[in-house]
């Protein structure tokens, strides 16, 4: 075959493109780094404000200042010091609610004019022998009340009145739950079920209450139930043990809690979702983020080169930028999450290896490109002194990317204390502490170090997907339009074994991740420092509302700027909001964010 000749104008024609396209990926490349300023955090101006300690809601416990406030309010039977009583308050903190408190429900007298939105009772302060009568007149003149617990077995069985009361129909003594089932229209996310038969294998399924088998009677409306193992046969669903229910007396309604579901901050969701139910509609403040933190990463020093060679083919810098990176940058991408990493120049101070430039310049620019956020750390090796570790990375940090202001720090929690004490010029923009989903006991999810700086802990890990994870994370964002997960990198880096290797991990945080944020939708994306500021905003605002005619009028006080609500309905959808704009989440709910001090919210 006679072969043809390429010309020279097809010649001339294909170099020209080829060096079009060079040119095009070139200028690409430059353009980016120009116009990257990495050595900036981008985020410190647009997250700058004044909120501080000084600015936050103050819940109101003195009676007489609770009844002449115009803010609602609670009454609790109980002890606000022990792990119930925390969960109350923290709700109340947070929903911007005051609150009565009296360890004898006789002590308690319904207000004639300004009655509270629900009596919660922990049946630890009660006598039900002797206290019925008050407990019935409380539901009788249009008060709603929630039992929080529920008295021991015997007591319960024992009291036809209480049982009446609560609705219960029939009994058996205490079962172990194989799992649970939250129905529709409670908590945020919708039904799910947390039972063996979504989780075949038995690797998840870690919520099995103990409980008394209480079966309620009709008029009823039960929101959890306990789910029963195979050797309890032919039960009708009807018959499964309630966990929690509601029981409509003449003027109000009876909310009963069976189980230890509010001893920590997953009771801030179950009350928001109680006092939504017991009501058409329900407004209250939010935060409205969805925040993802990395810790450890990027690490930029060689120290452990040896092992991870071992079991990874790679030296420390090609593993880290070649391995771990592309999986956590699809991994955000995949998620539409923006990350904040709290980075590690090292992890043992006492080696004598310094972490390597190219490294932080290169990681810092595609941080910046993805809209990510760099944060410190305190992670150093055991016998280490975090002064001494703090010391040396402003000297790092401050050679290389001397302008880059950190606005936030992880900590141990054992830490904290000691900052006080810590002058450092690297330390002087920092107004946000984070500690890890390791550390969280359940108590809290944010308050203020001091005036000035702001604690915020994470609840969940992104290593460990478990049911009692997922509900709680589902229980937040009831509460608060709110998620944090955070993951800690640090033992990829010290490999030991097959077992604890990159690969497997970062599969399984992706999986878990994607399970846990099922139950959360349209929240806005935040990294650390924005968290931090709608977090100011929501400790800071204050806000009433009524009916309209037919819009709903919002009234906000405080020094924010914006304030954010979660608008939850029965039956109303939103036509518009003037004052503000709306996102719907799910039927019958939306995230309402407010401009101006006074917002009208329009239904269809």
């Amino acid at each position: 075959m006679e072969s043809k000749m390429i010309t020279k104008r097809i010649f001339l024609t294909i170099s020209v493109i080829m060096f079009l396209v060079l040119f095009l990926f070139q200028f690409t490349g430059i353009v980016r780094r120009k116009y990257n300023d990495y050595e900036s955090n981008s985020y410190k101006e647009a997250t700058a404000t004044s909120l501080t300690k000084s600015d936050e809601f103050q819940v109101l416990t003195n009676k007489t200042d609770v009844i002449l406030s115009t803010n609602k309010y609670i009454v609790y039977i109980g002890d606000i010091s022990d792990r119930y009583g925390n969960t109350v308050y923290q709700w109340c903190r947070l929903s911007k609610k005051n609150l009565m408190v009296y360890s004898d429900i006789t002590q308690y007298h319904v207000s004639g004019w300004n009655r509270p939105e629900m009596v919660i009772v922990d049946s630890n302060y009660m006598d039900y022998d002797t206290q019925m009568d008050t407990l019935e007149e409380i539901s009788d003149m249009g008060v709603n009340v929630t039992l929080c617990t529920l008295p021991e077995y015997d007591i319960t069985r024992k009291n036809k009145r209480l049982m009446e009361y609560c609705g219960i129909s029939n009994w058996a003594r205490k079962i172990t739950a194989s799992g649970i089932r939250v129905f529709e229209d409670f908590l945020l996310g919708g039904e799910i079920w947390f039972t063996p038969e979504n989780d075949p294998e038995g690797m998840y399924n870690n919520l099995n209450p103990v409980v008394p088998w209480y079966t309620t009677t009709t008029g009823t409306k039960t929101y959890m139930a306990a789910e029963l193992s195979d050797e309890y046969e032919n039960i009708d669903n009807e018959d499964q043990p309630s966990l929690i229910w509601r029981k409509r007396c003449k003027d109000s309604y009876v909310f009963c809690i069976n189980g230890d579901f509010i001893s920590d901050i997953s009771g801030i969701g179950i009350l928001s979702a109680i006092l939504y139910e017991s009501k058409d509609y329900d407004i209250y403040p939010v935060v409205d983020a969805q925040t993802f933190v990395v810790a450890n990463f990027p690490y930029f020093s060689s120290e452990n080169d040896n092992a991870i060679q071992k079991f990874y083919g790679k030296n420390t810098s090609g593993f880290t930028e070649n391995v771990v990176w592309p999986d956590l940058s699809n991994l955000s991408t995949k998620l539409q999450t923006k990350m904040t990493f709290m980075a590690a120049p090292q992890l043992n101070y006492s080696d004598r290896k310094l972490p390597s430039v190219n490294e932080l310049d290169y990681f810092f620019r595609l941080i910046r490109e993805q809209r990510g956020e760099v944060g410190l750390t305190s992670s150093k090796a055991r016998t280490d002194i975090l002064i001494d570790k703090l010391e040396a990375d402003k000297g790092f940090y401050r050679n290389y990317v001397g302008g880059y202001d950190f606005l936030s720090i992880r900590l141990k929690k054992d830490e904290l204390k000691g900052m006080k004490n810590i002058n450092n010029d690297i330390l002087k923009d920092v107004k946000t502490y984070v500690t890890g989903s390791d550390e969280y006991v359940g108590s809290n999810l944010f308050s203020y170090y001091d005036d000035d700086k702001l604690l915020i802990e994470s609840p969940v890990s992104a290593e460990k997907y478990n049911f009692s994870e997922d509900f709680k994370l589902r229980c937040i964002n009831t509460a608060l339009a709110y998620t944090n997960i955070d993951m800690d990198v640090w033992d990829i880096y010290f490999p030991t074994d097959e077992e604890n290797l990159w690969n497997k991990y970062i599969k399984n945080v992706s999986s878990s991740v994607e399970n846990l944020l099922k139950g959360s939708k349209n929240l806005t994306q935040c990294t650390v420092s924005e968290l931090d500021k709608r977090v100011r905003e929501l400790l800071s605002l204050n806000y009433s509302y009524r009916m309209d005619n037919s819009s709903l009028v919002v009234d906000i006080d405080g020094n924010q700027e914006i304030s954010r609500f979660l608008y939850r309905s029965h039956k109303d959808e939103i036509e518009s909001v003037v004052g503000g704009t709306f996102t719907r989440v799910e039927d019958g709910a939306y995230i309402i964010t407010a401009t101006e001090k006074r917002i009208e919210i329009n239904f269809k």
